[in-house]
């Protein structure tokens, strides 16, 4: 009769290399499963949290096993560890450690520093100045130096910094005109004296003989007579209008005359002297300027009160009426007589007998 497979016993053989006798393959199941069971788990920490999971049952995780065919763990070949062998100290490499620079904090502290020491400068400075202006007496100003005295050169023929003095000892003249203005003719007419002004409107001084007994009266009807044909046969000027001035005691005559040649309108002061005839002439820069709104005629009280007679034409002589009265009408051609100016009829009255003043 034979004996059951369940109820057979196991002889257990030793292996023959390790002499170890194989423990039955019933109790390294149990010892598997007992190690399995005490395994401690350990959880693992996580920022996130797990999400919800469902139970897993045993046979999920563990799918059945036929456990016949489960080779025995005593049979795996056993595995050769290489002795430790140390490695030489040589065969290590490792990169030098760089220091921190310490540089940059230096100079951050250093800036901070400067910072707070000017800061603290400025706050002391005004502290002082706050303490001094409220507390401190003040201060008596120091004595000025007393002014120099008054020059005693007239001020008609004193230079200043915008005044230039034009003198000629030839012509026997001196007159005063601004320093922005430049001269224009320099030796070409001796007897011509030209600035610009810096609008480009012009003064003119022309100095022309005035024949022995010859009134200004006369000279000036003998000039308008001459530039009638002067242009090329035809008039060079056209008289607008003829007014009387005074220039330093000097009878004048003022008159607004279209230099045709030119088109342009500008306005001369005629002074007579002993022998010579002075025109002051004021010209504009350019048509659509008139002349009164010209730089140079807007200098020209300057121009008149500073304007002298020198030399041999300094004296100027008066001739004494040939009548008791001086025609003072007004002429219908607009020209003044200058025997009818304040000053010569005043010299008349005191030097000449039997004068007795204008006709009016």
């Amino acid at each position: 009769m034979e004996t059951p497979p369940d109820q057979m016993e196991t002889h257990l053989v030793p292996d023959p290399e390790s002499g170890i006798i194989p423990a039955p393959e019933d109790e390294l199941i149990t010892q598997a499963e007992d190690k399995t069971e005490h395994i401690p788990f350990s959880p693992v920490e996580s920022s996130e949290p797990f999400p919800p999971s469902q139970p897993e049952t045993m046979s999920e995780t563990f799918p059945p096993q036929d456990m016949d065919s489960t080779p025995p763990m005593n049979t795996m070949p056993p595995v050769e560890t290489p002795p430790f062998e140390p490695t030489p100290s040589s065969e290590y490499t490792s990169s030098p450690v760089t220091p921190m620079d310490p540089e940059p904090r230096k100079e951050s502290s250093g800036t901070l520093k400067i910072v707070l020491i000017a800061f603290a400068l400025i706050l002391v400075g005004t502290l002082v100045g706050v303490l001094a202006a409220n507390f401190l007496p003040s201060m008596s100003p120091l004595p000025s130096a007393p002014p120099p005295p008054a020059s005693e050169t007239p001020s008609d023929l004193t230079p200043t910094s915008d005044i230039q003095t034009v003198d000629s000892i030839d012509y026997s003249f001196t007159v005063q005109i601004p320093s922005s203005w430049q001269i224009v003719s320099a030796g070409e007419f001796p007897y011509l004296f030209q600035y610009q002004a810096p609008d480009e409107s012009t003064f003119e001084i022309l100095v022309q003989d005035l024949a022995a007994g010859t009134t200004l009266l006369e000279y000036l009807a003998l000039q308008d007579q001459i530039a009638l044909t002067a242009f090329e046969g035809k008039p060079s000027k056209n008289v607008i209008s003829s007014t009387e001035i005074t220039v330093n005691g000097i009878a004048g005559i003022e008159r607004e005359e279209e230099f045709l040649a030119a088109g342009l309108t500008g306005r001369t002061i005629y002074i007579p002297g002993k022998t010579k005839i002075y025109s002051l002439s004021f010209v504009p820069g350019s048509t659509i300027i008139p002349v009164i709104s010209s730089q140079t005629y807007e200098a020209k009280q300057t121009i008149i009160d500073s304007f002298r007679l020198t030399g041999t034409e300094g004296t100027v002589s008066y001739t004494c009426p040939t009548t008791e009265f001086v025609d003072c009408l007004p002429d219908p051609s607009g020209v003044a007589n200058p025997q009818c100016q304040p000053d010569f009829l005043s010299w008349a009255k005191a030097n000449c007998p039997g004068f007795q003043g204008a006709a009016l």
